[in-house]
């Protein structure tokens, strides 16, 4: 049974998604910068911040999605050609993983680092 993701979105949407996670990240926060809104809050906390953690568990929903699409179709066993079948499922979840771990490891200067400084 076929996957109803596409190869290619399988083997790279994660990474696509970890490099859009990382730009929205950096150019929301210079932009907000430069504006000077880097005191704005929302519901007591800095904009920015609650974004950032917004975006970042979109990024996250996103790659767990792909991620269970990789793992299924790693699973899958397709007659015509079950050894690519299965090398591509399993590099679709590696690729998911690692960019799971990006999105996460991009996240911790937006929490950690002083706003606008």
């Amino acid at each position: 049974m076929a996957s109803l993701v596409p190869v290619p979105f399988r083997l790279f949407g994660a990474l696509i998604v970890w490099a859009l996670h990382f730009l929205v990240l950096y150019v929301h926060q210079a932009v907000a910068c430069a504006r000077g809104l880097g005191a704005a809050e929302l519901a007591g906390l800095p904009a920015i911040r609650v974004t950032a953690v917004a975006a970042t568990l979109v990024a996250l929903a996103l790659t767990g999605l792909l991620l269970l699409a990789s793992r299924e179709a790693s699973r899958a066993h397709e007659p015509a050609r079950p050894d690519t079948a299965r090398f591509e499922g399993w590099m679709a979840l590696a690729a998911a993983a690692l960019a799971g771990l990006g999105i996460v490891y991009n996240m911790i200067p937006a929490l950690m680092l002083p706003l606008c400084g």
